[in-house]
């Protein structure tokens, strides 16, 4: 009987100062560092998932974009149309993927339809005016000018 009175009073205690740590860690004051440490991770994860699934994107997008734009008959001038539809292909690809992999490194928070819509705006306005500026000085800066801004306009707009 003493045993088990000994028992039951081991157990209680237990219970007890398990609820007290807990409720001694939860009133903690430091959470507002954490959260903005955890803001950080996600949109770290944001732009690794923006980088990676944009290049997949490129990639995809370029090797369909070649395949439907290639003119087997025209035997001579066939690659010129694969590739147009390359980079056609490539363009559409990267936007899509950027905007997808900003959207799972969210977390799948914001609306993905609507960052693919922004993505691929600013991606047609990129190879608008990397077509119509092709001088050196340039078109590089569009070229990578073009990923950027559809970077940030995406992990804005899944932060949203």
């Amino acid at each position: 009987m003493a045993v088990a009175a000994l028992l039951l009073f081991v157990i209680a205690h237990s219970n007890l100062s398990a609820q007290y740590r807990n409720a001694r860690f939860s009133f903690r004051p430091a959470h507002q560092p954490i959260m903005l440490m955890q803001s950080n991770a996600s949109t770290s994860r944001m732009l690794v998932g923006g980088v990676l699934g944009g290049g997949v994107g490129l990639l995809a997008g370029g090797l369909i974009g070649a395949v439907i734009g290639n003119d087997e008959e025209d035997t001579e001038n066939g690659w010129i149309d694969a590739l147009v539809g390359s980079v056609i292909g490539a363009t559409i690809g990267e936007s899509l993927g950027l905007a997808t992999g900003v959207h799972l490194g969210g977390r799948r928070q914001g609306s993905l339809p609507l960052e693919m819509g922004a993505s691929l705006l600013i991606g047609a306005a990129g190879a608008m005016l990397a077509f119509n500026n092709q001088d050196p000085p340039l078109a590089p800066i569009i070229l990578v000018a073009t990923p950027l801004a559809q970077l940030a306009a995406t992990i804005a707009l899944e932060k949203r």
